[in-house]
């Protein structure tokens, strides 16, 4: 018997909202209530109100529970249809599912309840459409057929413009023609892919709502067919794909696993690209004789890099299509896929170069161009580094130029930004840059930044660029051997036959990788001296960039600590060194290139004491100014140093290398005066004269010590005679002397002339008991050229112009002015250079009388320092002793002079270097060409040495006494005068001699070079001839020191020459009584 239980609908409810398990309690109350005890209206209404209360996803659960409990009384306990029914019906009414029910629900109950017609219909219709679905075979229309559906819908899809309209032509053929609409699908991205109207084809597609499945799995079966038949993927396809991910057809994951190839295999590219850059950086330029075409493995460049990767050619057109934020965390995936698939690079970089147009100064035409711009350099700066770091060291061409053009603006608004610049340059720039090709344009674009940094900034960064940078990227170790192998092969060809041929592809090789390749053009210049003109040419093809990068391989080579300066034997400089201050010299003078940096380092080398660096300063003075300090003038030359600066380059070089001198010098001390380094930088060579010698304290070959002291001087002449001549000094004598501590004479070069007769107290004050002030003062302010006025070498010159203006063809108009010009310069300079001699004689005749209180003083505080400047300095002091002989100086015995000169020689030898030795040797042999030409004629001695009795000569006074009269009966006479030249021959050799048998290096050579000076005039006497030959022939047989040897070898050739000028004593002496009897029978004729 079934109990009968009343319905509670609180009750209900209640126990609906609390249950734990609400499949357990609906089963439960519909038991209850539609078995036991049938209420099926009211448990409806309360299943129905419960129903609503609860929310979106509570419901679809709840909905599933209730019609799988009715499903369950229909079928297992066969309740009747019409209780059933009820509830079916009212539960359809508060918005049950319709299709839910017809899935779940028997026809019967439906029909029952209302929802179908016919339950018979129903059931059939059913069948058939599973008959249709699982047994009726599917005919596609594909377009291998070329059905008529596919061709109008190809036709609709390319003509299409508007969006609705074509989707419902595409619709009606879908219709017509029973498109299957995956095939659809595959039609448009046909069409899109060729026609590329993105935005129509995304609305379209939008609009047809396909579904992201259906558009993943199609362009997936796309993407896998072109990798299965390893055909480069299309771009139309790709761009398909990255527009569909943009736009949300297809989520990037969906699509992913049709991306080939997968990540595993990706990262195993990846360590095979950066194994393979590694094996081809070091098989770079290596033969291999014993391979062939089949056995050689190696990996060329070419084959390096991806030209088919699905996955970066996606990555790549993200950023075309503007999805730019997932391309970016795809590439921070793949750290080396920049580098593996240079065009992702490429558009990478294209996509942040737009983002500079507006700091470029771009205009664009659209509003939406303007977003994602950066519009100041400050948001630049906060934003640049995290974008750059996604493309690493692969920066393109062009986005090294934006970013370039855009540091030099930001740099001239605000200099405090530079440092911002330094870091970006070293990290992005010079890295990328040196990973392009070759281009011009680019480096010039470099260079606009880098020449906002100082020279020490600058070369800094190129410091890290040569010795960290290439470390850091397999692919710029590879740029760096590459660049090292052509850069070698060209320099083996290179010479100065096909600089022009070679000198393009050098240009080409160091465009990019300049430090690289001009190491290697600078060690073949240290070791071969040949190829240093060569070099220097081959260089015209450079950038600015270039040549500062070569500024800074040439300071970098010549400031090694690795390498020695001097050869082996510790006597002579390396030829390296050499080498490398004749590169130097004539790079600088060829090239405009920045000369601060060479002449810091140069004065920062000099300022440390090493002075083997003299060389390159040098070399830089003598190829910049044309100023050459020859190692023996000619008569000419000599003649022409009397004269103006203009004759006296004439006299050396053409007119044309003075041309092409101009520009050089007028840059060298333009930068001189920049860094106002011109005259610390003299006074520092004149320090270092004196100090050289201490400095390099391990160096004790005299030799050597020697030469240093010569090299030095002779670029203390060479400055001197450069700077002088574009700018007068105006410091204090007595302040050089005392806050610089140089020597008198050197600071006498540096001091005011007009001022200095003032400042001389600073001197030791026994100096003016033998010379006034006057004449010290005078001494070193005149040069030879106030003394002699060389006519004769003025109108040679004036002559050769002359004729090459004659020769010179009438269409060469500048030619020919430049010539004109020359001309008109030297007789201008004639007429000055002559009053100016004249002025000088006027000024010398009016204060001779005071001039001197001792002579005696004159060769220690004047000749002598004075000599061993330079051949023509010794040239001056012999013409002044002549003209103060010749004026009749008061208190100024010539013969005490001669005397002394002569007599002293033996103690200064020693001291003298080989240059010193050259000087005095010039000195001695003007003084002894002098006293030749009295010694043979004596109307000449008679006239320059005697005189007349009304205006007698007093230099050669036999009884010099400054406070007796001197008398014409106290001149030496003409016999007189030879028998104390004879005298001063014999004196001279044995000074001489005893210098020759010495056993000291210095002391022989620089006899020698004494003797070779002096061959002409020297010696005169055929008894002191035969003495000098054999003590030079026994030394020649003796001597072991090949130098030493070799100048003994010479000079005794020269001696066998000048036999036949050599005089015998017998016949000097029979001339002597000769005149003596000749003077006697005069006398007698008077008197009687």
């Amino acid at each position: 018997m079934v109990s009968q239980t009343a319905f509670n609908k609180e009750q209900v409810y209640q126990s609906l909202v609390s249950s734990d398990n609400l499949s357990v309690s609906l089963s439960k109350h519909f038991f209850d209530y539609l078995v036991e005890t049938p209420e099926p209206v009211a448990l409806a209404s309360t299943l129905v109100e419960y129903y609503q209360s609860l929310k979106e996803p509570m419901q679809q659960e709840f909905e599933n529970l209730v019609l799988d409990a009715i499903y369950s009384l229909d079928v297992i306990f066969e309740l009747d249809l019409t209780i059933l029914a009820e509830v079916v019906s009212r539960l359809f009414e508060c918005g049950f599912p319709v299709n839910l029910m017809k899935e779940r629900l028997e026809p019967g109950l439906l029909e029952a309840a209302g929802i179908i017609p016919s339950a018979t219909m129903f059931s059939r219709r059913i069948v058939r459409i599973n008959t249709q679905k699982v047994y009726r075979q599917t005919k596609f229309n594909l377009l291998r057929e070329e059905s008529e559906g596919f061709a109008k819908l190809a036709v609709c899809l390319f003509e299409g413009a508007d969006v609705d309209d074509t989707l419902g032509k595409v619709l009606e053929l879908i219709g017509y023609f029973d498109l299957d609409i995956s095939r659809v699908v595959d039609v448009i991205f046909d069409v899109w892919m060729e026609n590329g109207r993105w935005e129509f084809y995304v609305g379209l597609l939008k609009r047809l709502s396909v579904g992201d499945v259906m558009v993943s799995n199609v362009l997936g079966f796309k993407l896998e067919y072109f990798e299965k038949n390893k055909a480069e993927t299309p771009s139309g396809l790709l761009m398909v794909v990255g527009y569909c991910i943009k736009h949300g057809l297809v989520p990037i994951d969906m699509i992913y696993g049709h991306i080939s190839p997968d990540d595993e295999e990706m990262e195993k590219e990846m360590e095979k690209f950066v194994e393979n850059v590694k094996e081809c950086s070091k098989n770079t330029g290596v033969v291999s004789l014993n391979a062939t075409a089949e056995t050689n493995d190696s990996v060329s460049r070419e084959s390096l890099f991806a030209t088919k990767n699905q996955k970066a050619s996606i990555i790549e057109v993200l950023f075309k299509v503007d999805c730019s934020e997932l391309g970016l965390k795809m590439v921070a995936h793949f750290p080396n896929l920049v580098g593996y698939f240079p065009r992702l690079a490429n558009t990478i970089s294209k996509w942040i170069e737009s983002k500079l147009d507006l700091l470029c100064g771009f205009r664009l035409t659209e509003v939406k161009d303007l977003n994602n711009k950066y519009k100041t350099i400050k948001e630049f700066e906060e934003n640049i580094e995290d974008l750059l770091d996604y493309l690493d060291v692969y920066l393109s061409p062009g986005l090294i130029a934006k970013i370039c053009r855009i540091g030099k603006m930001s740099i001239e608004e605000d200099a405090n930004r530079i440092k911002f610049w330094i870091k970006l340059t070293r990290r992005y720039l010079l890295p990328s840059f040196s990973l392009c090709e070759c281009n011009p344009g680019l480096a010039n674009d470099l260079w606009g930044l880098l020449k906002c940094f100082s020279y020490k900034q600058r070369f800094g960064l190129y410091g890290k660029w040569k010795n960290e940078i290439y470390e850091e990227s397999e692919l710029l170790g590879l740029a760096r051997s590459e660049t090292s192998y052509f850069m070698k092969r060209a320099m083996k060809r290179l010479s100065k036959d096909n600089v022009k041929q070679f000198g393009r592809v050098i240009g080409k090789i160091c465009h990019n990788n300049p430090l690289i390749a001009f190491g290697i053009l600078i060690d073949q210049v240290q070791a071969y001296d040949n190829l240093v003109q060569p070099s220097v040419d081959a260089l015209k093809y450079l950038t600015e960039f270039g040549y500062d990068c070569v500024s800074f391989i040439l300071i970098e080579s010549l400031s090694n600590p690795e390498k020695d300066r001097l050869k082996s034997d510790g006597t002579f400089i390396n030829s390296w060194l050499t080498n490398l201050a004749l590169f130097t010299g004539t790079f600088y003078k060829k090239y405009p290139v920045s000369l601060e940096p060479i002449l810091q380092y140069v004065f920062n080398q000099l300022k440390d004491g090493n002075v083997f660096d003299l060389i390159v300063l040098k070399e830089l003075i003598e190829k910049m100014s044309g100023i050459e300090q020859l190692e023996d003038l000619s008569e000419h030359q000599i003649a022409c140093s009397a004269a103006s600066s203009l004759l006296k380059s004439l006299s050396i070089n053409s007119q044309s290398v003075l041309r092409n001198n101009k520009r050089p010098a007028d840059r060298l001390y333009s930068c001189l005066k920049e860094m106002d380094i011109g005259w610390p930088l003299f006074i520092l060579l004149c320090q270092l004269k004196d100090l050289c010698l201490f400095v390099q304290s391990d160096l004790n070959h005299l030799k050597l010590l020697g030469n240093l002291v010569d090299e030095c001087q002779n670029v203390i002449q060479q400055f001197k005679e450069f700077i002088f001549d574009h700018e007068k000094p105006k410091m204090k004598f007595n302040e050089i002397i005392f806050d610089f501590k140089l020597n008198p004479e050197f600071s006498l070069y540096l001091s005011d002339r007009s001022e200095i007769i003032k400042e001389l107290d600073v001197l030791p004050e026994e100096m003016w008991n033998g010379i006034t002030r006057e004449f010290y003062s005078l001494f070193w302010r005149l040069e030879l050229k106030d003394l002699e006025f060389p006519k004769e070498a003025y109108e040679i010159e004036l002559n050769k112009q002359t004729e090459l203006l004659k020769e010179t063809d009438l269409d060469k108009k500048k030619t020919r002015e430049k010539i004109q010009e020359t001309i008109d310069k030297l007789k201008m300079d004639f007429a000055i250079q002559e009053n100016k001699v004249k002025e000088t004689l006027d000024l010398l005749k009016t204060i001779k009388n005071d001039l001197f209180k001792d002579f005696e003083y004159l060769f220690n505080y004047c000749l002598f320092p004075r000599i061993i400047q330079s051949q023509t300095d010794a040239i001056y002091c012999s013409k002044l002793i002549f003209l103060l002989h010749e004026l009749n100086t008061d208190n100024f015995s010539t013969l005490s002079v001669l005397n002394k000169i002569i007599s002293e020689i033996s103690n200064l030898i020693f001291l003298l270097t080989e240059k010193e030795a050259n000087c005095f040797g010039k000195f001695y042999n003007a003084i002894f060409t002098k006293l030749n030409e009295w010694f043979n004629k004596s109307e000449l001695y008679v006239k320059e040495c005697v005189g007349v009795e009304e205006d007698f000569k007093q230099g050669f006074n036999k009884l010099w006494n400054q406070e007796k009269k001197i008398e014409i009966s106290n001149v030496m006479n003409f016999n007189e005068f030879r028998n104390v030249y004879f005298k001063w021959n014999i004196k001279l050799f044995n000074s001489l001699e005893a210098c020759l048998k010495s056993k000291e290096f210095m002391q022989i050579k620089n006899v020698l070079i004494i003797l070779t000076k002096i061959s002409e005039n020297f010696p005169r006497i055929k008894k002191v001839g035969e003495n000098l030959d054999k003590l030079i022939s026994k030394l020649r047989d003796e001597e072991n020191r090949e130098d030493l040897k070799l100048l003994a070898t010479r000079y005794s050739s020269i001696l066998k020459l000048n036999k036949e000028k050599w005089i015998n004593e017998i016949s000097l002496r029979n001339n002597q009584n000769e005149n003596e009897r000749e003077k006697d029978k005069e006398k007698l004729e008077k008197d009687s």
